[in-house]
């Protein structure tokens, strides 16, 4: 959906902003055929409604933002997936979810979408992009999916000139793109991947990440516009340093 085409604009509840959790509804996603991809509670969609009052408190939601994470396994793509999803429900801006993990991509499972529809066959010129997007049920939220490369031609992927211009042309569609990026410490080109994502979140896993394994993933996209840590799971006791990094802590 473009922008130029946007959907009514939805209320948010009673009319007040965004609804507390007592208030908030599960939210349901289908695919274009009808079959059902995502389901959240509406314990998780109050979450998610969190972060982003948490992310857009002090300046305006980004036309771009990276999910990343340390390690493996800290639910990015369902992190990106759930928040794109409540922000498309709620607000009456177009968004996509852009899968940017070639090394575990999820989206085309998950979504269950055509695998030959996807950015690595935008990439290598063997599909338009209009046809690797994938519509859902939400008017304004389409989904991007990775797609398969051979781990061989990856490197060279990351770094071709297509993806700038295809993200580029994705924002001109979208009013934001939200991007699913692979962990930090362990794709030796997820940095480079972060580069393009505009402003980054690193999602961490509580009692999954270690701290020390949370300031290493740090450090490595440190010369980029990081608006902070988000916690994908139960809240415990944090260190001051990181507590500081945390939207709203």
């Amino acid at each position: 959906m473009s922008k130029a085409d946007k959907p009514p604009r939805r209320s948010p509840g009673k009319g007040k902003g965004a609804p507390a959790e007592e208030d908030s509804a599960p939210l349901q996603l289908t695919n274009a055929t009808g079959q059902g991809v995502l389901e959240l509670s509406a314990t998780t969609v109050a979450r998610y409604r969190r972060w982003h009052t948490r992310l857009a408190r002090e300046q305006p939601f980004p036309a771009r933002l990276g999910l990343t994470s340390a390690l493996s396994g800290e639910g990015v793509t369902e992190a990106a997936f759930g928040l794109a999803a409540v922000l498309a429900s709620d607000l009456v801006e177009s968004f996509c979810l852009v899968e940017l993990d070639w090394w575990q991509p999820g989206l085309t499972t998950q979504g269950q979408l055509e695998p030959t529809r996807a950015l690595a066959q935008v990439l290598t010129g063997e599909t338009p992009l209009d046809e690797a997007l994938h519509p859902t049920s939400l008017p304004n939220l389409s989904l991007l999916p990775a797609g398969e490369i051979p781990l061989e031609r990856r490197a060279l992927l990351v770094r071709s000139p297509a993806l700038p211009t295809t993200l580029n042309d994705l924002a001109s569609r979208f009013d934001h793109l939200i991007i699913a990026l692979p962990p930090l410490l362990t794709v030796g080109d997820a940095a480079t991947l972060a580069q393009q994502a505009g402003d980054l979140c690193l999602i961490i896993r509580q009692g999954v990440t270690p701290l020390p394994v949370v300031r290493q993933a740090l450090d490595e996209i440190a010369h980029l516009p990081v608006r902070g840590v988000v916690m994908n799971g139960d809240q415990l006791a944090l260190p001051r340093w990181l507590l500081r990094l945390i939207p709203g802590g």
